[in-house]
């Protein structure tokens, strides 16, 4: 897996802040829990506005349109964490909220 895009905004001392990572992975490498098929639920559309606004990132909710993610995972209502692939662009995105 490569990263082909990095947003990010003021990292806190403890490294805490809001990411986002662009990423490709060869076809044949999408199996298992990198599958497709392993993204079906929406976007939290909540969650994505906050990183993206608070990363800087040159994307908007609205090209996640067809991305489906895994659950969101969450750390003590803090720290979240929500992967997601777009079939039409082929890209794997990785938001991040850490607090």
């Amino acid at each position: 897996m490569v990263t082909t895009k990095f947003y990010s905004s003021d990292v806190g001392f403890q490294g805490d802040g809001d990411f986002i990572r662009e990423l490709k992975l060869p076809e044949q490498d999408q199996t298992g829990r990198w599958s497709p098929e392993a993204f079906q639920e929406p976007v939290d559309t909540a969650l994505a506005d906050t990183v993206i606004s608070e990363s800087g990132a040159e994307l908007t909710t609205a090209q996640l349109s067809h991305a489906r993610c895994r659950p969101t995972l969450n750390k003590d209502d803090y720290d979240r964490l929500m992967l997601c692939y777009d079939a039409a662009t082929q890209t794997y995105y990785a938001f991040e909220s850490l607090f």
